[in-house]
């Protein structure tokens, strides 16, 4: 079972890069208001859409090829009394909508595991409204990796990743011809083997073991330890830039006395 399958059975709630305070910052800089509308790409189990809705109230769509993670997205949303998240099993590379529907395109850094990410962008773009804002979260290397790291990470996600660095990550973004008004970088935290433990320990506590038996169980637990572990490995290595990009409206003739923090 690949990682992303075994999402949908632990129930992870499957966060952005740097989880809840990237939702944040993109709802602030994006300015989204209760009548707002917005399209989370790949969102998995459902966190990220119902975490807009909660902070927001805004119309919330979240997309995901996995039935079985948009049936837990679904109940999810029921439990946390946030009827203004939707869910529907769609494609990035052919979405359900029609032209302009949304303020906020929302992709995360899902785009880099579509097998055809230009033709995503393109879509993207389509269903984004002309003043809409489009929120990226790129993850790219630092520093090269060791290559068995890669192929273990490429055999757990079951996506062949290519090893991207900061510029090549984020001009992917910026070759969309829009504007981009505003970028924070950051680098992951580390985490310890007691972290990795107990989040584990949280997230697995959440299932009803009763349907497993205590081999399938053990399993599983550990399956998914290992998981977190080869991730943490992997993400020492790793950044994110969260962006949010702007069509032009045709009116900005540019800047020159800008400012830098201090």
């Amino acid at each position: 079972m690949s990682y992303n399958e075994l999402i949908s059975v632990v129930q992870e709630t499957n966060r952005p890069p740097g989880g809840l305070a990237t939702i944040h910052e993109v709802a602030a800089k994006a300015f989204i208001r209760g009548e707002s509308r917005i399209l989370d790409i790949g969102c998995s189990t459902g966190f990220t859409a119902i975490e807009f809705a909660r902070l927001t109230a805004a119309e919330t769509v979240g997309i995901d090829i996995n039935e079985a993670s948009i049936a837990i997205a679904r109940a999810r949303a029921v439990r946390a009394n946030t009827p203004s998240a939707t869910f529907e099993v769609a494609d990035a590379k052919a979405l359900p909508f029609k032209d302009g529907t949304f303020d906020l395109v929302f992709c995360g850094n899902v785009t880099s595991l579509i097998d055809d990410q230009s033709q995503a962008l393109k879509e993207y773009l389509r269903v984004l409204r002309p003043n809409g804002f489009l929120a990226a979260v790129p993850m790219y290397y630092l520093e090269p990796p060791p290559k068995d790291l890669v192929d273990k990470v490429r055999s757990a996600i079951q996506v062949p990743i290519a090893v991207k660095y900061k510029r090549e990550a984020t001009d992917f973004f910026r070759s969309t011809g829009l504007d981009l008004v505003h970028q924070s970088d950051w680098a992951f935290d580390q985490k310890s083997d007691t972290d990795i433990t107990t989040f584990c320990r949280n997230i697995l506590g959440q299932i009803d073991d009763t349907r497993f038996e205590s081999d399938a169980w053990r399993t599983l637990n550990n399956v998914y330890v290992s998981y977190m572990s080869l991730f943490r490995d992997n993400l020492s290595h790793m950044g994110y830039s969260v962006m949010i990009l702007r069509r032009d409206a045709g009116i900005d003739e540019g800047e020159l006395f800008t400012g830098t923090r201090r």
